[in-house]
């Protein structure tokens, strides 16, 4: 096998090696994504509330009407790995598996922000919920 070929090879198999760690790896939390967010939850319920994010976990909790018009809460408190959450949270008193992210961005001096975005779902329940720093 020539030299050339060795190497892509080589090259390839490390690649291989390190995809589920590059793909899986924890990530960091960008700066300036700390604070109070107005929230929208949609999807099953929908209503509004505020997202806390601190350095370490983030918090939600909306007032939220279901399709029959009932009111209820939607609430989460979930640890933050890097900019990723996952865990339970509750809706209208039930359970709901919730997994999400946070993006922080800034493109100039001018133009800063961040977001939080997520999915709830428990079998028919499901929806989406954002929210963006004030």
């Amino acid at each position: 096998m020539a030299p050339t070929r060795r190497t892509i090879l080589f090259a390839l198999a490390a690649l291989l090696a390190l995809g589920p760690a590059l793909v899986y790896a924890k990530g960091k939390k960008r700066d300036g994504t700390d604070g109070q967010y107005k929230t929208t939850v949609a999807g099953t319920y929908k209503g509004s509330g505020t997202a806390t994010v601190s350095a370490t976990k983030l918090t939600i909790i909306a007032q939220i009407t279901d399709q029959s018009g009932r009111k209820g809460q939607f609430t989460l408190d979930l640890p933050l790995d890097g900019p990723h959450f996952r865990g339970a949270g509750t809706a209208m008193g039930q359970t709901v598996k919730i997994t999400g992210r946070l993006d922080g961005y800034a493109d100039s001096k001018n133009f800063r922000g961040a977001r939080v975005l997520g999915t709830y779902s428990n079998g028919p329940v499901t929806g989406r919920f954002a929210g963006v720093i004030e």
